[in-house]
């Protein structure tokens, strides 16, 4: 039974407590917590490759440079073939972490000699517009993202997409023939200002190792994805923060509204922006992706009956994709399979069950079909499927309940007819 992708959370440990966090282990409802040994963390993996056939794995966490075994993992991945994303928060992601990760175990930390270069400062944007090309790393030209994140089935412009780019190792651009070890990294650009951005991450200090992380990154030419979790708290440093984004040379942003869960539920108040405020903000996003021909990606749904998305040309939206070959299929640290890394659903253990049982068994046929009952006789029931099942799951306890941000503003829906 094939399957393009999926995510493997190597560990629940982070060393950063974000006001938004999704994790399921941090629902209020307990979750399996723990760790295998190395040798079977690989003999897992191995049997979710055989399984799947997928080209495409997404190392995520908590934070997954926390896990000693990190490295052995990526090499692991490496010999199969296997095409790598991989999120973290960047705090770990100094000069000596960097080169093993992307240059594989031969790699040496680099001596800095005395007077020497130590990692480029972030640059700054002049006042009124962008860096001269010169200092910025070409990044992705065109086409906006369209990505598999939290299960999304991303609808745009099709050309030039993260699955593309990660899929070839990063080589996907025109002309562009290196592969990377590490297809792509994701890294949090939560704000430009740096109070905020460590407030959200729940670190101090947080800011400065991300930027950090971001310039020594394109010193070894890695490709780079900012993720903007958009809250209350953020937006209105929305287009700053993007701006320094293309500044640091990223190559594309997600921007994601914010979707309760895990830590999130118990910050809805003050996370939680409005339908006019997210409206607002994605108006922008179009605007940068014109002004700077650069892609902005939306992987978080968009309720259609709450937001206008067909006037944007350049954004990509989507909806989610469980349960068909662009779902997101998350496996825990303990081989436990969930439908996407939102979801705290387990449709059973890799360990002691096959693929092919999880995916066609009545777990997850369950969440599949779950969707509200405000939703019913819409005409777009059958494309944006209620909105986010995973989230209602998470803040309600039932799947079947309403997506968080559409109970919040439900009364503001236009539903079409």
């Amino acid at each position: 039974m094939h399957q393009d992708s999926f995510v493997f959370e190597l560990t629940q440990r982070c060393n950063h407590d974000c006001l938004h966090c999704y994790n399921a282990w941090k629902n209020p409802v307990g979750y399996p917590m723990g760790e295998l040994p190395t040798g079977e963390t690989l003999a897992m993996l191995a049997k979710m490759l055989d399984e799947t056939g997928a080209s495409l794995v997404t190392l995520s966490g908590g934070e997954p440079l926390l896990r000693s075994d990190v490295y052995e993992v990526v090499d692991f991945l490496v010999k199969r073939g296997v095409a790598i994303n991989f999120i973290t928060n960047a705090s770990l992601l100094d000069e000596g972490a960097i080169a093993r990760l992307v240059d594989g175990p031969a790699a040496q930390p680099a001596v800095i000699p005395s007077g020497g270069r130590l990692a480029a400062p972030p640059p700054v944007i002049p006042s009124g517009g962008r860096l001269p090309a010169a200092e910025v790393e070409e990044p992705l030209r065109g086409e906006a993202l369209i990505t598999q994140r939290d299960s999304m089935t991303s609808v745009g412009p099709p050309e030039r997409s993260l699955d593309k780019l990660a899929m070839t190792g990063g080589s996907a651009l025109s002309g562009e023939t290196e592969s990377h070890r590490i297809s792509i990294f994701e890294v949090p650009l939560l704000s430009c200002e740096r109070a905020i951005h460590d407030r959200m991450s729940g670190a101090q200090g947080a800011f400065d190792r991300m930027t950090n992380a971001v310039a020594e990154l394109k010193l070894h030419r890695q490709r780079i994805v900012g993720v903007f979790v958009a809250t209350r708290l953020n937006l209105p440093t929305w287009r700053e923060t993007a701006e320094l984004g293309i500044a640091l040379g990223v190559d594309g942003i997600m921007f994601n509204r914010f979707n309760p869960g895990g830590r999130g539920i118990e910050n809805l108040e003050l996370l939680q922006a409005s339908p006019g405020e997210v409206q607002l903000a994605l108006d922008e996003a179009e605007r940068i992706c014109e002004e700077y021909d650069f892609p902005i990606s939306c992987s978080i749904a968009m309720p259609p009956c709450l937001f206008d998305t067909a006037r944007y040309r350049r954004l990509t939206f989507g909806f989610c994709a469980a349960g068909t070959e662009r779902a997101y299929y998350t496996l825990d640290p303990l081989g436990n399979v969930r439908p996407c890394n939102h979801s705290p659903t387990i449709l059973g253990n890799i360990r002691t069950m096959s693929f092919e049982a999880m995916a066609t068994g009545l777990a997850l046929a369950e969440f599949k079909a779950a969707r509200p009952a405000f939703c019913r006789g819409c005409s777009l029931e059958e494309t944006c499927l209620g909105g986010c099942k995973a989230a209602a799951e998470a803040a309600c306890g039932d799947a079947w309940a309403m997506d968080p941000f559409l109970s919040a503003f439900h009364e503001m829906a236009r539903k079409p007819e």
